[in-house]
């Protein structure tokens, strides 16, 4: 999704000794490892981190002497792993209480409509401090790292670079700016690719992402596989990743092997077989499935929660987003409802995905099949889209969905931390529990080896060697 471009963009200072509860060395003592790489979890370990990284990993009693002014956490019934990353989410702002308005208040609104009325609760905002609570929700549930796959790159960047320099607190941010819905110098056909103009324009393309230290692109359904080859090539040339969203047609091993793209942002409607998902593998294509979105896509989700008004008893979305604003979700659930699955112009009509009812599980196949032929799998939400996909909050369930579709945990974990990391580029910093990376981490209670659920049980978030103050992000 694509938030509006050329935003007055402001935002505060924080005061981020707030929001750590230690910042020094801290040893994790006589706990339990999930190690991001897919190991079975190991239990009675210490891990000693000191200068914002992973100093040492090992057997409990084995830890050497410690440095002064270490902090102490025991472990014993906790896990740690890696902290979690989503390969796929959108920064926004989230008011629910758009939903409910006509098309002529939302014209006489800043901004007006993004994309019809089915995204009428979220819209950009020029005052970044607005969007603090979608990175707050981040942290507070253990997502250390996103990768932003279509927004306002200046906004993106700025809290990025904010994020980076200790102004604001939040996960790591990694974007690939607007994504690309259509070549404006071609008629999406093959005769005019190699046109100057057309030459000129892909090559503005990365050279404005280049210009903010972006390495990725999106491209979207309107792109197509020939004019996708033509924007891959230069891509690769200059050590970018293209990522697509082709709807209906995601997973097309057709329109991959034309155009030489590097991954697909979402499952489908295409059934993918194992000789496909063996080419997949065997070219190091990556995939996020977003499996949370046809469990929302048709409806399931949603009208049960709606019954059981369950996300104002769930800590990782109304700790941090406030009641409030859950209460507005479900005001305007009915609409939402009418706008994304149920009416005439929904933007899951039947007219467009015909029967909606079989894709969770026809992608948890897809899922299944493509795991089990080696292809690198990640874990992203598409968060906050559709409504009730709370940032944070979404790759928990995620995570269990993946579980759900036969996939093991710790092999649904890694795909949530190494895959994801593998995919963005920062393997070597992040994404597994080695001596020497950056110490982003998740300590929980319980072992999510053995029940996923267990990642929601949230003790510490360790972000970049510092202790999280999870109390102050919640929302006042």
């Amino acid at each position: 999704m694509s938030l509006l471009t050329g935003l007055l963009i402001t935002s505060t200072v924080w005061a981020q000794e707030d929001f750590w509860l230690h910042d020094g060395p801290i040893l994790l003592k006589n706990i339990t490892i999930i190690d991001g790489l897919g190991h079975d979890a190991k239990p009675m370990r210490d891990v000693l981190i000191e200068d914002g990284k992973i100093a040492r990993v090992s057997v409990t009693t084995m830890m050497p002497t410690l440095p002064k002014g270490t902090r102490v956490i025991e472990g014993r019934g906790l896990t740690v792993l890696p902290g979690l990353m989503d390969t796929h989410t959108h920064l926004m702002d989230i008011d629910y209480t758009r939903s409910t308005k006509t098309g002529d208040e939302l014209a006489a609104m800043d901004g007006g409509d993004l994309f019809g009325n089915a995204f009428n609760y979220a819209f950009p905002s020029d005052n970044l401090d607005s969007m603090q609570r979608y990175l707050n929700a981040d942290l507070y549930s253990g997502v250390t790292t996103v990768l932003e796959v279509g927004g306002n790159m200046n906004v993106s960047v700025l809290l990025r670079d904010e994020i980076e320099a200790g102004k604001r607190i939040g996960p790591t941010i990694h974007t690939s700016g607007a994504f690309v819905n259509a070549m404006h110098t071609t008629q999406s056909g093959t005769d005019d690719l190699a046109k100057p103009e057309t030459i000129a324009e892909i090559d503005e393309m990365f050279t404005s992402r280049e210009a903010h230290g972006i390495n990725h692109m999106k491209i979207y359904a309107g792109v197509t596989a020939w004019e996708a080859r033509h924007i891959a090539h230069v891509a690769h040339n200059r050590g970018f990743k293209i990522i697509a969203d082709l709807w209906g047609s995601n997973l097309s091993r057709d329109f991959m092997e034309i155009s030489d793209i590097d991954a697909y942002a979402h499952g489908g409607m295409l059934t993918m077989t194992p000789d496909d998902a063996a080419w997949m593998a065997a070219n190091d294509k990556f995939a996020t499935l977003t499996l949370l979105i046809f469990d929302n896509q048709r409806g399931l989700r949603a009208y049960e929660d709606y019954e059981k008004r369950s996300f104002l008893k769930n800590p990782l979305v109304v700790d941090v987003y406030g009641k409030k604003a859950v209460e507005e979700y479900y005001d305007a659930y009915l609409s939402l409802q009418e706008q994304w699955n149920d009416g005439d112009q929904a933007m899951y009509a039947r007219e467009l995905w015909g029967d909606k009812t079989g894709n969770l599980e026809s992608n948890m196949q897809n899922l299944r099949v493509m795991h089990e032929a080696g292809v690198v799998l990640g874990i992203g939400t598409d968060a906050a889209y559709p409504p009730g996909s709370w940032p944070g909050e979404a790759l928990h369930h995620e995570l269990e969905l993946t579980v759900q579709a036969g996939i093991k945990p710790v092999q649904a974990i890694r795909m949530a931390t190494y895959n994801n990391a593998w995919y963005i580029g920062v393997e070597n910093e992040v994404g597994s529990i080695e001596s020497g990376k950056v110490a982003d981490l998740l300590i929980v209670e319980g072992n999510p080896a053995e029940n996923i659920s267990d990642t929601r049980n949230i003790v510490h978030v360790i972000k970049g060697g510092k202790l999280v103050n999870r109390d102050a992000l919640k929302y006042r």
